[in-house]
């Protein structure tokens, strides 16, 4: 029997964040479920290109014209990478298709939703928030929309363990280093060690489920969230829009709404208020991690959101062919796109040169002393 293929496709492999992380997800699911899978990236760097090799064994792609949607099963896309891809009649080609997009913001043109090509193309769009979800709803989407809820992987949920009457071990992760939090965090570590994962302060890393159910506490927004309250572990959503501080029964269905990015409130503090306030009433953050309910969790379970995504009818690749041949907004998009991952490359290709030059340079002087010869 022919294994079943995919592909994950997604604007950027390099640092880690959010869309990365989510990208990197999918592909393990989705060979958990029997999935060969391709990845393409319009940009490829470290360390996310060796956390693919090492997690999945996967090399990604940054060449679209290579990449052909319809000779796969299935595809999970993200950002507006679909109208870079040759959807050109080949021998391999598939009857048909299961196409899912992934919408991770409203906000921003390449997590945006709407387009043409999403309307011609896609059999499902996963939202990752309730707003997300409504945005989409408004804007018409033909297909169905899922609030898929920014899940977390199976390996993340764990029973709630006994914690100490104030957190030892603190976990900060952070990829903003948002003055007052920075702040907090030099008051906090003259009561417990605190760690701070995020590129500006601290060492940017993948985060583990075996990382989080280490801790005392997590403090952070977005996706963390979802990590430690599966892992039921004390969690204080606070960043660079403030937060709403322990998620208890009375903030959480707003902070959720606002996929905890902290938007919900925009609540700010001082450093050390916010410091005291996170040791101070840290016994309610334990409460919540201690009763919230399993069934009320399970809403994060980012497996069984793939499961039931991947389970759905696939679209007919003929009458997919000959709608983008006959809607002219799909050859606009894919100029637009391609403008796009050219300018990302560039922007990106200009930074690396730049660090490049000035660790040459800087190279040279230590060599040669700063005095000259």
């Amino acid at each position: 029997m022919t294994r079943r293929s995919a592909l994950v496709a997604t604007n950027q492999l390099g640092v880690i964040g959010g869309s990365e992380v989510v990208a990197l997800e999918w592909t393990k699911l989705l060979q958990a479920f029997g999935f060969e899978v391709e990845v393409f990236a319009n940009w490829l760097g470290e360390p996310m290109r060796s956390l693919f090799r090492t997690k999945t064994g996967v090399e990604p792609t940054t060449e679209p014209g290579a990449v052909r949607p319809f000779r796969h099963d299935l595809v999970y896309a993200q950002h507006q990478t679909l109208p870079l891809f040759d959807y050109a009649p080949a021998a391999d080609d598939r009857t048909a298709t299961r196409i899912i997009l992934g919408r991770l913001s409203r906000r921003h043109y390449l997590e945006s939703g709407g387009w043409a090509t999403d309307r011609l193309l896609a059999d499902l769009v996963l939202a990752n928030s309730a707003l997300t979800e409504e945005h989409l709803t408004a804007l018409g989407m033909p297909v169905p929309i899922l609030n898929f809820r920014n899940g977390a992987p199976p390996d993340f949920f764990h029973p709630f363990a006994a914690k100490p009457k104030r957190p030892q071990n603190i976990l900060v992760v952070s990829n903003h280093a948002e003055p007052t939090l920075v702040e907090a965090a030099g008051w906090l570590r003259r009561l417990a060690r605190v760690r701070w994962v995020g590129r500006k302060r601290g060492k940017a890393m993948l985060v583990e489920p075996e990382m989080i159910r280490a801790q005392d506490l997590v403090i952070g927004i977005g996706k963390t969230v979802q990590y430690a309250l599966t892992a039921r572990i004390p969690v204080f959503v606070y960043d660079h829009f403030g937060g709403p501080g322990y998620l208890r029964p009375g903030n959480i269905e707003a902070a959720e709404r606002f996929s905890f990015s902290g938007r919900c409130c925009e609540r700010r503090r001082d450093g050390r208020t916010l410091a005291e306030e996170i040791m101070g009433d840290y016994r309610s953050g334990v409460a919540f991690a201690r009763s919230v309910p399993d069934s009320w969790l399970a809403r994060f379970d980012l497996k069984g959101v793939v499961e039931t995504a991947i389970g759905g009818p696939a679209g007919d690749n003929i009458v997919r062919r000959a709608r983008l041949a006959a809607d002219p907004m799909f050859g606009q998009e894919v100029l637009l796109a391609h403008y796009v991952r050219e300018e990302y490359r560039e922007k990106l290709e200009s930074r690396g040169s730049l660090v490049s030059r000035t660790w040459r340079r800087l190279r040279t002087r230590l060599a040669g002393g700063y005095g000259g010869s």
